[in-house]
């Protein structure tokens, strides 16, 4: 084995380390870093991921709870902040609050639906009705949704323009077709209009829709009964206890549609069962006298008529009665 000198040895490490290290030192400053994010991008990232958290927690109705995660950023000029912490006002009903928030909202962050939206709930909940129905129309153009729109012609109602009401719901509806509570709202908004035979029509298409929905079938007999259509009544109401809702009101209804159709008995029958419930219903008390009277029984209408009590206009109208039957 042949020896080499240990000082040419060395300047050959030192030569070949030389080398490996010239473009090293050629690199410069752009030598490998340590792999780690800037201040700035990962305080962001934590800001994303507490927006999150925020979220989850006020769909859980943990309010407080999300007013703590968020207040770690109180110093944040990050727009979405006021934003959820606005969200957080309007679920816990301070509209007032809620505002102040939401101006604070540089413009350009104003973009897409969620801004409008609260500020349509924060101005509905203060009673600005003209105001809220301009942010929610701003909100569901953003973003065409059944939630946004139906907003939006609540509170055009709630401002007495129903006029144009209507005429947003003929142009938007096609949007959502199939919708039944689309066809409540237009009956309640022909109704308005004394459009009595378009809102039972309404009333009928969403029936037929949703015929397990004891609401539209109470809609349906109430209009069939403001329309004087009482055979057409008295089968909803049937309808609607035949469904399993046997309470009061459906038979309060079924008994003053039979009554006034001319059939005494079967509204005694259905009211009846509702007087033993409860006694001092003074409605159906009134009812009971009613078809009494008309079956010529007057001694016991006037039983019950003495057992009306209360100023009120049924309690007025029953002593009325029972001074005609005395």
């Amino acid at each position: 084995m042949t020896n080499t000198p240990r000082t040419h040895r060395t300047s050959v490490d030192t030569g070949l380390l030389g080398v490996l290290l010239v473009p090293l030192v050629l690199a410069g400053c752009e030598m490998p870093q340590p792999l780690r994010r800037p201040a700035a991008a990962w305080d962001q990232t934590r800001l994303s991921a507490m927006l999150q958290l925020a979220d989850e927690q006020i769909s859980r109705g943990k309010f407080d709870q999300a007013r703590q995660t968020l207040a770690m950023f109180h110093q944040s000029a990050d727009p979405r902040l006021p934003i959820a912490l606005a969200r957080v006002d309007v679920e816990e009903g301070h509209y007032a609050a809620a505002l102040d928030r939401l101006d604070q909202v540089v413009p350009d962050a104003r973009s897409g639906p969620t801004y409008p939206r609260l500020r349509g709930v924060a101005l509905e909940g203060l009673g600005r009705w003209a105001d809220a129905a301009a942010a929610y129309e701003a909100a569901y153009r953003a973003e065409p949704a059944l939630e946004l729109l139906l907003a939006w012609l609540d509170v055009l109602v709630l401002d007495e323009r129903a006029d144009e009401a209507r005429a947003v719901l003929a142009a938007e509806r096609s949007r959502f077709p199939g919708q039944p509570v689309l066809q409540v709202l237009a009956a309640r908004l022909w109704q308005r209009d004394g459009s009595l035979a378009a809102a039972a029509e309404e009333l009928t298409t969403a029936e037929l829709a949703e015929p397990g929905s004891a609401e539209i079938r109470r809609r349906l007999a109430e209009t069939y009964m403001a329309a004087g259509q009482y055979e057409e009544a008295r089968v909803t109401w049937r309808a609607l206890l035949g469904l399993g809702h046997d309470d009061d009101e459906a038979r309060l209804g079924l008994a003053a549609a039979s009554l006034a159709a001319g059939e005494p008995a079967e509204a005694l029958d259905v009211i009846l069962p509702v007087i033993e419930r409860n006694p001092a219903l003074a409605e159906a008390r009134a009812l009971a006298a009613l078809s009494y009277r008309r079956l010529g029984q007057p001694r016991e209408a006037a039983e019950l008529l003495q057992g009306i009590r209360g100023t009120g206009e049924t309690a007025r109208l029953a002593r009325e009665l029972l001074a005609s039957c005395q």
